[in-house]
C-alpha cells in the first residue's frame, strides 16, 4: 500500500506548487506547512471542531452540493451520528477553513462498522477492524491529492491502533476503483443501494 503522500494545491491559494510531503510516521504527527503568509495544516479534529467545522463541510457536501440527504430540511447537527462518538476524526484546514475532512471508525467486528449492514456475506476478520468513513474535500480543492493523505492518515492511525482490516465505502465507478487499488485496496462484494436513514447516495456504492 502507498505510504507517501504530495498534496498539490491550485495556484490560487498563493502557496507553494508542492506543500506536503512524508511517509507513515510524519502522519501519526499535527503536519504544518506555511508560506506566504498562508498555512496548511492536517489535524486530528477536537470534538469542537467535529461539530462545527466537519459537520458543516459535510452538510455542504452532503446535501447542498450532492443532494444525497434524504431530508433537506434537515439542519446541520442531524448530521452528527453515533459513529462520531467513536471515530478518530482528521481534517486538513486552510488557514482558518477546514477544506477537507474523514474519519477511522474502528471495531471488533464487521457488524459495528457504518457499512456493516451492507456486506454481502458473512464474514469472520482475524483482529480488529475499522472503516474510513465521511471524507469530504471542498469542491475547490479536489484532486489535488488531500483524499490521498487523508486516506494514508486513516491508515497510519489504524497500524498504530492494532487495526488489521480497513474498510472504505465509496460511489462505485471504474475511475474510483482503478485509484483505489493504487492505494492497495481491493473491490468487496458487489455494487449496492447505500442508505443509512440520513444519506442515501443516488449512485451505487461499492464497498473496498
Amino acid at each position: 500500500m502507498l505510504s507517501e503522500f504530495v498534496v498539490y494545491l491550485p495556484a490560487s491559494c498563493e502557496l507553494d506548487v508542492v506543500l506536503c510531503y512524508g511517509n507513515m510516521e510524519d502522519l501519526l504527527n499535527k503536519i504544518e506547512i506555511g508560506t506566504h503568509g498562508r498555512k496548511l495544516r492536517l489535524t486530528n479534529l477536537s470534538s469542537g471542531e467535529v461539530c462545527t467545522d466537519y459537520l458543516a463541510l459535510r452538510y455542504s457536501t452532503f446535501l447542498r452540493e450532492m443532494h444525497w440527504v434524504k431530508d433537506d430540511s434537515i439542519n446541520l447537527l442531524d448530521l452528527f451520528d453515533q459513529f462520531d462518538n467513536i471515530a478518530h476524526p482528521f481534517g486538513f484546514y486552510l488557514d482558518e477553513g477546514l477544506i477537507a475532512a474523514a474519519r477511522l471508525i474502528p471495531g471488533h467486528s464487521i457488524i459495528d462498522l457504518p457499512s456493516g449492514p451492507f456486506f454481502q456475506a458473512k464474514c469472520d476478520f482475524e483482529g480488529r477492524v475499522a472503516e474510513v468513513s465521511k471524507v469530504c474535500v471542498k469542491s475547490c480543492f479536489r484532486n489535488y491529492g488531500l483524499f490521498t493523505a487523508l486516506l494514508l492518515r486513516c491508515r497510519a492511525e489504524a497500524i498504530d491502533q492494532n487495526i488489521r482490516h480497513i474498510f472504505i465505502t465509496v460511489s462505485d465507478s471504474a475511475k474510483v476503483r482503478s485509484f483505489l487499488v493504487t492505494l492497495g485496496f481491493s473491490v468487496f462484494g458487489k455494487p449496492f443501494k447505500y442508505d443509512d436513514g440520513i444519506i442515501a447516495p443516488n449512485v451505487p456504492a461499492i464497498i473496498f
